[in-house]
């Protein structure tokens, strides 16, 4: 609600005009007092408030018990043409019915009971005008506690005073804007704002002007029913639905599953609602034939008159709409050209919402129904053919398709029929030119192009030694699926003659072509290069073989001999062979003979291919000399209570062992073995079986693997 003023006009007052034209009151002239009686006091501090066509005066007199009553003088242009207004005996005074926007001027004097007129007060001048406050351009309701208002004011007003509370406590003046934002306390309900102005002359308006508007945050909805509930509805059914809001003049609406249907609901006494602004919002509505949904959620949705929506709420009860699908069409039955065993069903998509699959249904005579042999189920709606194989060619063929949804409803298509394709011979494949395969000379390499019959079988290679072929001949090849193949262990450099046979499932067939291709010849290997041997000497147990890689199409493999020279090639033995063609290294360990410390071993490497030809390498000699091993040199160190023998390691490939020869006298004629070390590394001896103060002499005797040793003098000490 809205309240234009904090205080009401007087509804009797003295029209302006009144006082320039004659009426029925007659107010006497004012008589201005003798000198020898007394004065009236002077109204003093007169002051003005406007208001909309109001100006509210109010003044202060010194001895009210001097004044009989006051007399009010007026003036619409200048402070010398005034007229009286009224007599009245207060000292406050409402002129109303003036005109907003217009200055006027005002003086009061006092009169006392001999009725002369005392002396006029200061003037003072006001310009009445029309004042509002307006909350939100006028809504009744707002879900925030941030307002705005719209202040409305004359040209020239200075200030206003705005406030929640009509007393203005503690409210401060502040410069006049045309709109402020506000804000109310928080907690639903109504609130208002006041409002009071100062125009340029510090007049203040006669009253307060205020808005009111109801706080309103929360929506809210507290359950949702319909009826009927519980059992499936089919198109045609009513349906009365009821949401408990407990607000009115708001907006409900109902959801059902995915945007199946959404219902308006009132609470306006109308279309189904039962009482109006009860707070509970209903209708009722009818089952569309377009629907079609199972178990569908129902959801209740609500905004109050204030823009606040509420949680949306779920029914406990869920709508399901069942219908038969609409039926599809096959609009189409083809046969594929070369194929004789199948047939590509078309028919139109359904559009049923509740889609479940599809059953395609097959027979040989018409009337084809759910009965018959079912050719496939198929569960996606946009799948919309089919192609039937494994049929029996040159027949024909019935069709029905059902769409089935998920309640188990059927909808059966038009029947269509068609026929097979007769089953035709294969067509005779295309045998291409032989060739030999690259670095062979007992291969032939045959392809031919595929066969695409539809019941194709296999194919079959013959081979032939003469220019016809047929199935007398040799089969060298049966495949289902392979178009080539490599014919081996062939006569080199002879001609052989090939045919393809293509064999279908109903036992028919067709030959291709017949071509020829000549194997290779069978050259000899290139012989391969060995790498001359440079043995140092004592290197003797290892002997480092490497040669050349070969390029040969039909590597088999690396023979390795070997012989003595002075045994001559009678003792050539094998000592390896290498099937790897990338691998032409080989590690041979000679056996050097005894009692000789040079010999002369000699090698040469076989390249054999497929063929069994065979190409020998240059032969290399290694000359391999076993010599004794060097001196060693050392030191003996005396310590506390034993004596320490050091000496720099031997550095020879067939060591053997360290022997150290100790005795008293300085020839080791008698010198008996206290060490022995098979280890190459050992470079340090403590002997400890010695006695303190007498002299020891130490030699050091160093073998290799065949025996050859060497004595070095060590040195001696005492300790």
């Amino acid at each position: 609600m809205r309240n234009t003023g904090g205080h009401n006009a007087l509804a009797m007052a003295i029209i302006f005009f009144g006082l320039f034209l004659s009426c029925d009151r007659q107010i006497p002239s004012p008589v201005s007092p003798p000198k020898q009686y007394n004065v009236p006091p002077t109204p003093t501090e007169l002051r003005a408030a406007v208001g909309d066509r109001i100006v509210y005066l109010s003044w202060d007199i010194s001895d009210a018990g001097a004044v009989l009553f006051y007399r009010l003088y007026i003036s619409d242009s200048t402070a010398s043409n005034y007229q009286i207004l009224d007599e009245i005996d207060e000292t406050a005074y409402e002129a109303a019915n003036l005109q907003n926007g217009t200055a006027y001027f005002f003086k009061v004097a006092a009169v006392n009971s001999a009725h002369f007129e005392g002396y006029h007060s200061l003037p003072v001048s006001a310009v009445p005008n029309l004042y509002a406050v307006i909350i939100n351009e006028g809504d009744i309701f707002t879900n925030s506690s941030i307002i705005l208002l719209t202040v409305v004011a004359p040209v020239g007003t200075r200030y206003m005073q705005i406030s929640d509370d009509s007393s203005f406590a503690g409210a401060s003046w502040e410069s006049y804007a045309p709109s402020r934002p506000w804000v109310i306390p928080p907690g639903d309900g109504s609130y208002a704002v006041y409002a009071r102005f100062r125009d340029l002359t510090d007049n203040v308006t006669s009253n307060y002007y205020s808005d009111s508007i109801i706080l309103d945050t929360e929506a809210f909805m507290d359950s949702l029913k319909f009826a009927p509930a519980g059992a499936p509805l089919s198109a045609g059914d009513r349906v009365h639905f009821r949401l408990f809001c407990g607000e009115i003049e708001g907006q409900a609406v109902v959801v059902i599953g995915q945007n199946q249907a959404t219902v308006d609901l009132y609470d306006d006494g109308s279309r189904g609602d039962i009482n109006a602004d009860d707070g509970i919002y209903e209708a009722d509505y009818d089952i569309g034939s377009d629907l079609d949904f199972e178990n569908g959620a129902v959801f209740g949705d609500f905004a109050d008159r204030a823009g606040n929506r509420a949680d949306r709420i779920r029914c406990r009860e869920n709508i399901s709409v069942r219908r038969a699908p609409d039926p599809v069409s096959i609009y189409s039955i083809t046969s594929e050209p070369d194929r004789h065993d199948r047939l590509l069903i078309s028919w139109s998509a359904s559009a049923a919402s509740d889609f479940a699959q599809y059953r395609i249904y097959r027979s040989t005579s018409a009337g084809t129904d759910s009965t018959d042999f079912l050719v496939r189920s198929i569960a996606s709606a946009g799948t919309t053919s089919l192609p039937d194989t494994g049929l029996a060619p040159n027949t024909t063929y019935y069709y029905k398709v059902y769409v089935i949804d998920n309640t188990g409803l059927w909808g059966g298509s038009n029947e269509a029929h068609a026929s097979t394709n007769p089953n035709m011979p294969p067509q005779g494949v295309v045998l291409f030119p032989i060739v030999t395969v690259p670095g062979t000379y007992d291969q032939l390499d045959i392809a031919w192009s595929a066969c695409d019959d539809q019941d194709f079988l296999r194919y079959e290679l013959y081979r032939s030694s003469n220019g016809v072929v047929d199935t007398s001949d040799i089969l060298v090849f049966a495949s289902g699926a392979e178009v080539s193949f490599i014919d081996s262990d062939l006569l080199s450099n002879t001609i052989y003659y090939y045919g393809v046979l293509s064999l279908d499932r109903a036992g028919n067939s067709a030959w291709s072509n017949t071509a020829s291709g000549r194997t290779g010849i069978d050259e000899p290997p290139d012989p391969a290069l060995l790498v001359p041997l440079f043995p140092e000497p004592d290197f003797y147990e290892d002997i480092d073989l490497s040669w050349s890689q070969s390029a040969l199409d039909d590597f088999r493999e690396f023979r390795i001999f070997t012989w003595r020279e002075d045994l001559g090639r009678d003792d050539s033995l094998l000592v390896g062979v290498i099937t790897d063609q990338e691998s032409t290294i080989f590690l041979d360990h000679p056996s050097m003979p005894d009692g000789i410390d040079t010999a002369n071993f000699w090698y040469v490497v076989q390249t054999y291919d497929n063929g069994g030809n065979s190409a020998a390498s240059n032969a290399v000699r290694a000359n391999l000399s076993d010599i004794a091993p060097g001196n060693v040199s050392g030191v003996v160190i005396p310590d506390t209570n034993f004596l320490t023998v050091t000496w720099v390691p031997a550095d020879i490939p067939d060591f053997g062992s360290y022997r150290i020869l100790r005795d008293t006298l300085s020839t080791p004629t008698q010198a008996i073995v206290v060490f022995l070390s098979p280890n190459p590394e050992t470079s340090s001896y403590n002997d400890r079986n010695t006695i303190q103060g007498k002299t020891y002499y130490y030699w050091m005797e160093v073998y290799d693997r065949r025996d050859h040793s060497s004595r070095s003098f060590l040195g001696s000490s005492q300790w």
